[in-house]
């Protein structure tokens, strides 16, 4: 008869072999995993090789292909030099042909073309001196109806304080700096800093930023000074390179004057003397900013008129009427632009309030033959803003000008009128005004 409970020791085997199996089936799982890592292993090692092949095949492949490139890319350069060398050899042996001939002609002709010079020479001193009494005739014609100088009275005011400050400039500033060589050499090297940056100027935000610093710094410099008339002509030389800069660039299109134009508001911020000065150029060589009309006086020479008018020398010449509204124009784009710019920090000190003003004041003044121009200069530059800025005042301002004021323009100002009447015909179609070229910078 078998006792109820087994014997110790046989417990203890069964206990010793549940364990070695245990370590069996661990030793096992161990294998398996070692197994697996090894495998892993294995393969990122076999990748890791074939990506190296793969890339010495693609860096030789490559080199061969560059290798092959370099030899063609040398016959043909050896090729192109042979070519050249042969045309260069045609091109001397047609060109001495060619001064040959040159030589024979000119040698015919000289007699010739001297008489032509002579004739052409007393043709044009002729025409010219009949253009210049046909424009002096022409405006003190369009202006016969206004008796003097026709302005409103705030304007009036505007443009003697303008004046003004012109004469002290050239009475007191000028003079004081040129009289003294060491002032004048100190100015001289601040108008060297300042004419390049002007000159190279784009119509890129980073870039007007930076060249209005640095103008800024060198007006920060004169002021150091402490001496009013280094500052002041470092102002009126500034305003006179802007001014020459918008007659130059902005004759064609609009989109030069813009740069120059947030330049020049950057400017007014810390120098607000500087926009006196700017403007007071502008009323000087475009007097249509203001705008005031001129008119002949009786004990006036049509060269007399002409040179108070604002009429330059041109090649020995007074430049025709034209040339001459060309360049007003020119001015006047910049003084738009000015006006309806919004510069990137702080706010315009001569906003496009002015522009409004400006509209009211020549609307209410009888047009010379300049006027259609200007206007179309106006609402091309500034019309979208001045659109979105007064809204309804605005329409019905441009309504007054289509309605009223067109028909009042002399026969002097047919060409400007028509380019105008294109303008508001096309306003008239969409309601609006178009963003001119350059009002955004460019990318």
């Amino acid at each position: 008869m078998r006792p109820a409970t087994a014997p110790n020791w046989i417990r203890n085997v069964d206990d010793v072999a549940q364990q070695i199996k245990a370590m069996e089936l661990e030793t096992q799982s161990i294998k398996e995993k070692r197994r697996k890592e090894f495998e892993t292993r294995q393969l990122a090692v076999d990748k890791e090789v074939e990506d190296c092949l793969r890339r010495v095949r693609d860096e030789r492949e490559t080199a061969i292909r560059i290798r092959e490139e370099a030899i063609r890319q040398a016959q043909l350069e050896k090729e192109k030099a042979a070519k050249a060398e042969e045309e260069k050899a045609k091109a001397i042996v047609a060109q001495k042909q060619a001064q040959d001939k040159k030589a024979a002609e000119e040698a015919a002709a000289a007699e010739k073309a001297q008489k032509a010079e002579k004739d052409k020479k007393a043709a044009a001193a002729a025409a010219a001196e009949k253009a210049k009494n046909a424009a002096a005739a022409g405006i003190a014609d369009a202006s016969s109806n206004t008796g003097s100088n026709f302005v409103s009275e705030t304007a009036l005011v505007e443009y003697k304080r303008y004046m003004d400050l012109l004469t002290h400039l050239k009475t007191v500033a000028v003079p004081a700096v040129e009289n003294d060589p060491a002032i004048r050499k100190f100015c001289a090297g601040i108008r060297r800093e300042i004419m390049p940056s002007i000159g190279q100027l784009i119509n890129k935000q980073h870039e007007i930023i930076r060249v209005a610093m640095e103008i800024d710094q060198q007006f920060k410099k004169a002021m150091q000074t402490q001496n009013e008339n280094v500052y002041y002509w470092v102002l009126n030389f500034t305003a006179k390179k802007l001014t020459k800069q918008a007659e130059g660039e902005a004759l064609v299109k609009a989109a030069p004057a813009f740069p120059l134009a947030h330049v020049a508001v950057l400017l007014f911020t810390n120098h607000p003397r500087f926009m006196d000065v700017l403007l007071a150029r502008f009323v000087k060589k475009c007097p249509y900013t203001a705008p005031l009309y001129m008119s002949k006086e009786s004990s006036e020479s049509p060269d007399e008129f002409l040179h108070r008018l604002g009429y330059k020398k041109k090649e020995k010449r007074l430049e025709n009427e034209a040339e001459y509204n060309g360049r007003q124009c020119a001015i006047f784009t910049l003084y738009c632009a000015i006006m309806q710019t919004n510069p990137p920090a702080g706010r315009n000190l001569y906003p496009l309030s002015n522009g409004w003003t400006w509209m009211s004041r020549v609307l209410n003044m009888p047009p010379r033959p300049i006027t259609p121009s200007l206007i179309t200069v106006f609402l091309e530059v500034c019309g979208e803003r001045y659109l979105r800025t007064y809204g309804n005042q605005a329409r019905k301002v441009i309504q007054l000008l289509v309605n009223e004021f067109i028909p009042l323009i002399p026969r002097q100002g047919k060409d400007g009128t028509t380019r105008l009447k294109t303008l508001l015909e096309e306003y008239l179609r969409t309601g609006q005004f178009s963003v001119v070229e350059g009002r955004e910078f460019d990318r």
